[in-house]
């Protein structure tokens, strides 16, 4: 038989719970802490499976990208295998051209980069004797950086062959746990958007998970899309641009210009960088190594001003102050690919945020 509580131990919950009680800052403090460690055991989690968390959030982000054009192509008589493999192909071959084209470009930076700190130092010297203020190194010869680049000599091929097994290995297994994904997921993605919605008992839940999907999906295939198209011309731009002034490897350093700029600030700074780099490295003299930067600095300018801005609109820009949390934040967590995913999170994450607002917002009936 159960048990009713009395009248009197319903007056004391009203007084503890009043808003004038003092345990009422305590219990508040109390789930406050408990969001809190939920939040941080989530953060580890993420980053101890990142190898297995990574490529599926990775698979099921470009699931939702892929999502309109699939149900599109299936509305038009495509069949639906067709429909679903081909743009995946299409996706996953476009990555690994670009992988395949500026991979030459990691190597020779992490080649010259003694060359380059040794050029660095040279001009350092050369300041050093017209202005007597500058510093002057010890007598143990000053900081690393100053010595002059030593002799390359090829690694021992049992250390080269274990370095590259520990690189290759997890990213094929990544590679396949994304290529899976991305393949299983937009097929299954309505019925997934059903059964959540189904666990909802009233209707207006259901039809808010539904319009949570559909924002979540269109947010994102559009963000996608035509950064992509802004993204590309910048890079066609800047390789023809490098091309008249006859800069080796055009065509590269327009491709790195496209991809860098998927990254929000941290991109556009990390290709100034490189530029800068390549006029101290290669420049003759100051002018020729500083025409690159001089002509790549007001293309990144107007489109990072103007042009997105103005095609992407108020919908998707968002505070420039959170974008570059996130992307320090995925960057922190899941390395280099953290990094290009931390835009399409934060859409969804936005996407969902409106919803939420709309949706508790919206008048409920007496």
């Amino acid at each position: 038989m159960a048990r009713k509580d009395s009248p009197r131990v319903h007056a004391v919950w009203a007084d503890v719970l009043s808003a004038e009680s003092p345990f009422l800052f305590w219990i508040r403090l109390c789930g406050v802490s408990l969001a809190l460690l939920a939040l941080l055991a989530a953060i580890a989690a993420l980053a101890s499976a990142r190898d297995i968390v990574m490529p599926v959030v990775a698979g099921i982000v470009f699931g939702l990208v892929l999502g309109p054009p699939i149900d599109r192509a299936a509305n038009l008589g495509v069949p639906r295998p067709i429909a679903v493999g081909v743009p995946a192909i299409v996706l996953i071959s476009a990555l690994y051209v670009v992988i395949m084209q500026l991979a030459p470009v990691i190597e020779d930076v992490a080649a010259l980069l003694p060359q380059a700190m040794w050029r660095i130092s040279s001009i350092f010297e050369s300041l050093r004797a017209r202005y007597a203020w500058l510093p002057t190194p010890d007598a143990s010869g000053g900081p690393p950086w100053l010595a002059p680049p030593p002799a390359s000599g090829a690694p021992p091929a049992v250390d080269l062959a274990a370095r590259t097994v520990a690189i290759v290995t997890p990213a094929v297994s990544q590679f396949l746990i994304f290529f899976f994904v991305l393949i299983l997921f937009p097929p299954g993605r309505q019925e997934i958007r059903r059964s959540l919605a189904m666990t909802f008992k009233d209707r207006d839940d259901r039809l808010a998970i539904l319009r949570l999907f559909s924002s979540v999906e269109t947010r994102l295939a559009n963000y996608f899309f035509i950064v992509t198209a802004i993204n590309i011309a910048l890079g066609a731009i800047v390789a023809v641009a490098f091309w008249l002034i006859g800069v080796p490897g055009a065509l590269r350093w327009g491709m790195l210009a496209a991809v860098l700029n998927f990254l929000p600030i941290i991109g556009p700074l990390i290709m100034k960088g490189l530029l800068v780099g390549y006029g101290l490295l290669f420049g003759a003299e100051f002018a020729s190594g500083a025409l690159p930067i001089l002509i790549f600095l007001p293309l990144s300018l107007i489109e990072a001003n103007l042009v997105t801005p103005k095609i992407v609109g108020n919908r998707i820009t968002m505070n420039p102050l959170i974008v570059f949390i996130a992307v320090v934040f995925w960057t922190w967590l899941w390395g280099f690919a953290g990094a290009f995913l931390a835009m399409p999170l934060l859409a969804i994450s936005s996407a969902a945020l409106s919803e939420w607002q709309a949706y508790a917002a919206a008048p409920r009936p007496p």
